[in-house]
């Protein structure tokens, strides 16, 4: 995945240089494209409550390119989804719940697929299993795990080997408490962050989303001006290590590409 593409002439510049020495700055775009492509996958965000976890797997759904995406919520109703997804794209051309005609997915009909809690995992696979040959789903968003933890403690077994027989990714969000972490806004832990998912060698990416100036916290450690902006740590996986960056429409409720051009003059500023 080329995270830091699309920046001619402003490589030289010794600010975008450093800037880009810390962060990566995909497209949700980008981020589906890598999802897409990265079939048998298991990944994990984990964020705390009013991050935007539903916002952000909107934002990729909305961006998916040639990528049949079913959204199996686990806290919202189909209705609250859909309304929300019409809201953020207006366009209502690929909404219908899974349970409806699924065959249309493979003459090149409806790509997103939402369910509510209604439906089971078990449920889920039948489904897919039925329509093998017509459905070729690419991603699954779960929203979020914790509430199938709730019931069915080998959630993760079963996530990975959903994965691998349908050669999908399933990206998992999941929900973490306030106190996980003495220092949530620069420092997050992948000790802290596994108390809620520990059972990590059946995931293949960890990562920890953060708003940083939802904690009034407007700058990072760097002194760039992160407002606005949700920072991803690379905890487990291909970006171990990594921070990655993208910017966040509050009205809108949509993640976009950070604006490279924008944080280094407010930063200099």
């Amino acid at each position: 995945m080329n995270t830091n593409k699309s920046i001619p002439s402003k490589e030289g510049n010794k600010h975008y240089k450093e800037f880009l020495s810390h962060y990566l700055i995909p497209s949700p775009k980008t981020i589906m494209d890598y999802f897409a492509h990265n079939p048998g996958k298991l990944i994990l965000i984990g964020a705390r409550p009013a991050m935007g976890k539903t916002s952000l797997m909107l934002s990729l759904t909305k961006s998916r390119s040639d990528c049949p995406v079913l959204i199996i919520s686990l806290e919202l109703s189909e209705t609250q989804l859909e309304n929300r997804y019409l809201a953020l794209s207006k366009d209502n051309r690929f909404l219908f719940p899974v349970d409806a005609s699924l065959e249309w997915l493979g003459s090149g009909g409806p790509d997103l697929f939402i369910c509510s809690a209604d439906h089971s995992l078990l449920q889920i696979r039948s489904l897919l299993l039925e329509q093998r040959n017509d459905v070729p789903v690419k991603v699954i968003f779960i929203d979020y795990i914790q509430l199938i933890k709730e019931t069915n403690p080998d959630y993760l077994t079963q996530l990975k080997s959903f994965a691998e027989e349908f050669q999908l990714s399933i990206v998992a969000f999941s929900q973490l408490e306030k106190e996980i972490d003495e220092n949530p806004i620069f420092q997050p832990t992948l000790d802290g962050l596994l108390r809620y998912n520990p059972n990590t060698s059946l995931v293949d990416e960890i990562y920890y989303m953060v708003r940083p100036d939802y904690y009034g916290i407007t700058k990072d450690e760097f002194g760039y001006n992160l407002q606005n902006h949700a920072v991803f740590y690379g905890l487990k996986g291909s970006f171990h290590d990594k921070m990655g960056l993208l910017k966040f429409n509050r009205k809108r409720g949509r993640f976009k590409r950070t604006n490279l051009s924008e944080i280094i003059s407010q930063s200099n500023n």
